[in-house]
């Protein structure tokens, strides 16, 4: 698991903090609540569109940059 893994659950359960559920994110995004689930554990391997669904239904922006190792 990668940081990138850990700061997409980080994002998922601030949304919850927020009074997001699993269901209204799979209804607001598209992604199905198994999906989400998966994300929740860091088991997934997302897609970009997946991410930036996701983002846009917490209403967020997706940001993605390369650093140096």
């Amino acid at each position: 698991r990668t940081q990138s893994n850990f700061d997409i659950v980080h994002a998922i359960f601030e949304a919850y903090k927020t009074g997001f559920t699993r269901e209204t994110l799979s209804d607001k995004s598209g992604i199905s609540k198994y999906t989400i689930s998966k994300l929740e554990t860091a088991d997934a391997n997302p897609s970009l569109n997946t991410l930036q669904k996701l983002a846009e239904a917490m209403g967020k922006k997706l940001h993605i940059e390369f650093q140096p190792l």
